[in-house]
């Protein structure tokens, strides 16, 4: 019989946490015709979440291409930020 202040070890709250691993750099990168999304756009730049969203709030990313909610970036524009540098 279990009582009710038993709490079950699989449902913990760090159990539940997963990390987000960053995203594969394809080996044709950037091709001009294919779009990628933040978390091919954060790889690219080598920064992480927090960042990345600060920068776009300061206006240092390009507004996005949207595809529904998604939001997209050329691969070409990820690679000229990466190569010039974000200012």
């Amino acid at each position: 019989m279990t009582d009710a202040t038993t709490i079950d070890a699989t449902t913990s709250t760090n159990a539940r946490r997963t990390k987000r691993l960053p995203a594969a750099v394809p080996l044709d990168f950037p091709h001009p015709a294919r779009l990628g999304g933040t978390q091919l756009f954060e790889a690219v730049l080598d920064v992480g979440t927090s960042t990345f969203a600060r920068w776009r709030a300061e206006g240092k990313i390009p507004v996005p291409v949207m595809q529904g909610k998604l939001c997209k970036w050329r691969e070409t524009v990820m690679a000229e930020l990466r190569d010039n540098g974000v200012s």
